[in-house]
């Protein structure tokens, strides 16, 4: 079967979203499949190569950073991707399914696809093309979004969360045109994301990863780095990997707080320096208020990491609190789950122990498959 996948974002650019589009390509060409990826050009990258087994096209979108895009280069992307359409079936022929990750811009491109030439499209949701999701920042984008992200919606030959979460959230704008959302959830690379043995960090090392916005919350793990330290506790480091608009207002409260020895920010990591870093760490911190499935926690708890992470639907699915990772509801409870685990080693190995095992049960071959299945019927 020729697939064609639709992300604006794809690694190095982006986040989850990107890295479970490179995944699941891979995956479902293992299956055999003749997969092509239509994506976002950026600096020096090739426009077009082949990687893996399967072919990468990058379109011009103007796009200036790796962490984030912002809605004009978006709608360049839609714009220029619709363009580069007759020259992509030229080189690869008409493919016979196409997934689009997220609504917008993406889906839009599979939309115009199917009324142009009737192919079918499978939309997979992320998080934020979702009415609902952090609706603190999100509410007036999806206000003015969602009479066309319905079209999309309605259009989709099959609808698809990452979450049982966000396919609930999902369902309450699906079910007024009669569909449902299916659920595939994210993987991990078990056999790449793996511990490092012997691991001997100077000190305890708190690690967390992603994009630096007011959704994942990084402003309490920082509030929670400088409670420790004056209540003598500095025997630890903070890595803080990412970008994003909270990058400079971040680093600011380290400063103020005087925490430039304690905690270090990295920018943005591509997965194999962010690997490195998961593998110096005992401890992942997700203060997330909203996410889908979080592509991160998984990597953490594959890399035999303790994840501790706030306590919403999303990470429920992933995390027993106090079987394999920790969970917590407010901020006055992070400083007591650390120190417990700077104490108590044998609880961090136990839950590190039980967390690779659970994500061993998320591999990207199971999720290529649940995928093929969808396509197939």
């Amino acid at each position: 079967m020729k697939i064609l996948l639709l992300n604006y974002e794809f690694p190095p650019l982006g986040g989850g979203a990107g890295n479970a589009t490179a995944n699941l390509a891979r995956e479902l060409t293992l299956l055999g499949h003749r997969v092509s990826i239509l994506t976002s050009a950026f600096g020096n990258l090739p426009r077009e190569e082949t990687y893996q087994g399967y072919k990468i096209y990058r379109v011009w979108s103007c796009r200036h950073q790796k962490y984030q895009g912002n809605i004009l280069e978006m709608l360049f992307y839609i714009f220029f991707a619709i363009l580069f359409i007759p020259k992509l079936f030229a080189k690869e022929g008409k493919p016979d399914k196409v997934i689009s990750f997220f609504s917008l811009p993406s889906g839009l491109v599979a939309y115009w696809l199917k009324k142009k030439y009737g192919l079918p499209y499978i939309l997979s949701l992320r998080g934020g093309d979702v009415p609902g999701f952090y609706s603190r920042a999100l509410k007036f984008y999806h206000f003015f979004t969602l009479p066309l992200n319905k079209k999309i919606w309605q259009s989709a030959d099959c609808l698809v969360a990452n979450s049982q979460s966000l396919s609930k959230l999902a369902n309450k704008t699906v079910s007024s045109f009669g569909q449902t959302v299916k659920v595939i959830p994210n993987g991990v690379n078990i056999n790449l994301f793996s511990p490092l043995f012997p691991k001997k960090p100077a000190k305890f090392k708190i690690i967390f990863a992603g994009r630096l916005c007011p959704q994942k919350g990084v402003a309490e793990l920082i509030t929670t780095i400088h409670e420790l330290n004056n209540h003598g506790i500095s025997d630890l480091e903070c890595v803080i990997a990412g970008h994003g608009p909270l990058f400079a207002p971040l680093k600011k409260m380290v400063t103020a707080f005087k925490l430039e020895q304690l905690i270090t920010f990295t920018g943005w990591l591509d997965r194999e320096k962010l690997l490195t870093e998961y593998q110096a760490a005992d401890v992942f911190v997700l203060p997330s208020t909203d996410e889908g499935m979080s592509n991160v926690i998984l990597e953490a708890m594959a890399t035999g990491l303790v994840v501790i992470a706030k306590d919403i639907i999303a990470n429920r699915e992933l995390i027993t609190h106090g079987i394999n990772g920790l969970l917590y509801n407010t901020a006055s409870e992070l400083p007591m789950l650390i120190t417990q685990l700077m104490s108590d080693n044998n609880l961090k190995a136990k839950l590190a122990h039980a967390a690779r095992a659970r994500a061993a049960e998320f591999s990207w071959q199971h999720v290529a498959v649940l995928y093929q299945q969808l396509l197939i019927s």
